[in-house]
Formats: C-alpha cells, structure tokens, sequence
C-alpha cells in the first residue's frame, strides 16, 4: 500500500510539476497527511523547495529522508512533530537558526538517529518531551540559556536516562552521563 501511494504520488507531482507553483505545492505539502509529507518532502527539495523555511511545525515522518549531515531547522518552526526526524541515519548535527521561535520537541521527534552527534537547542524552547533514544553517538547538546532555564524546560523524567550526553549552557555544563 505504501509504494502504491509513493507512486502516485510521485506521478502527480510530476504530472502536474509545471502547473503548481511553490505555494500550491507547500499548500498541499502542510494539509497532506502524515505518510504523504514523507513522499512530498524530498521532492520539494529536488525542486530547489526547502519546506522548513516556510513551516511552523515540521510533521511526523517529513525528515526521514533528508540526507544532509548537517539539518538547520529554519528560526520560523515552533514545533518538531512526533516522529519527523526519526531513524535518520544521515543527520550528525541538528543547527537551529539564531532568534529561533521553536518551542516544543514532542516526543520521539529526534530518536533513532544513529550517526547524531550534537544538537543545538534555543531558550525558546519550552518543551522537548522525551528524545534522544538511541541516538548513541550523541555527545553533547548545546543550549542557548542557563542551567536554571535548561532546568525550567518541560521534560519527561527518562528523556536523559538513555544518554551520556553534556548539556553546554550559558553558565556551565549538566553532564547526564555521570548520573547514569
């Protein structure tokens, strides 16, 4: 079922590639459901489309394909869906832009992710649920505020259980990996 839909999909797109302009497609992009937007999203990067910049939330599944080492998340998103970035195996480091308006990481949003090394986190950021499971290599975390904003961040109690990884804010280190 899920080639089928890929598929037609895919011939859609390129049916019809010369009669949708770039807001037709990120139209259909942010209303399509959930298992679309995986098929959607690297065809709009094939078309020089980047849908990051013009969304506020980033859906479940979307990112699974991006084959980038590097992901620089757009300071427009205010919220990472459930699943949009998991098991991407290609992604080391995840950049936010600087005057970042996100604030919610919902559960299991960054997990899986075996080759992620760091992350950079904003003080906008208000909850990042539970993340970061089984991404192995994940070292540190760099975090835009203080150790007492860090603190302040809604959070579920096992979200560091399952890493080592340092959290850099602005006036010192939380190393987790020295609780476990």
């Amino acid at each position: 079922m899920e080639i089928e839909i890929e598929s037609a999909i895919k011939k859609y797109l390129r049916d019809n590639k010369n009669l949708l302009e770039k807001n037709d497609l990120l139209i259909l992009y942010n209303n399509a459901p959930s298992p679309i937007n995986r098929y959607l999203f690297p065809y709009l990067l094939e078309l020089g489309v980047n849908p990051l910049e013009y969304l506020e939330h980033i859906p479940f599944g979307s990112c699974i394909e991006i084959d980038e080492n590097i992901l620089t998340i757009p300071k427009n998103v205010r919220v990472i869906d459930g699943g949009a970035l998991w098991g991407n195996s290609h992604i080391e480091s995840i950049l936010i832009e600087e005057n970042s308006n996100l604030e919610k990481i919902a559960n299991n949003a960054i997990a899986h992710n075996k080759n992620l090394q760091k992350v950079h986190l904003p003080i906008s950021l208000k909850d990042i649920g539970n993340n970061f499971y089984s991404c192995l290599k994940l070292k540190d975390i760099f975090y835009e505020g203080t150790r007492e904003d860090w603190e302040n961040i809604d959070k579920d109690d096992f979200t560091f259980d399952h890493i080592e990884a340092k959290i850099h804010c602005q006036d010192g280190i939380i190393d987790y990996g020295e609780e476990n």
